[in-house]
């Protein structure tokens, strides 16, 4: 198992089983192409840094993913999208 953590402005991220992504919401839905990307298939993506407020709009950004678990707690919502 390797961890490898990667500006996303820097450079393309490299293919991976698991991606995890710590950021705003915002960030999110911008990024999606580009974390979707890094995903194999079968894949998961797991997401957090997310307010409930935008939790609809990461999770339509991140389609056609599918929601493998989610949760939320205190106003903050956890994500781990399958990539088919």
């Amino acid at each position: 198992m390797t961890f490898e953590t990667v500006d996303l402005a820097a450079r393309a991220l490299p293919a991976a089983d698991v991606v995890t992504a710590n950021l705003t919401g915002a960030l999110l839905v911008r990024s999606a192409p580009l974390l979707l990307e890094a995903v194999r298939p079968g894949g998961h993506l797991i997401l957090s840094g997310i307010l409930a407020p935008e939790r609809d709009e990461v999770v339509r950004a991140m389609a056609p993913a599918t929601v493998a678990w989610e949760r939320e707690e205190d106003g903050w919502v956890g994500l781990s999208r399958k990539k088919i």
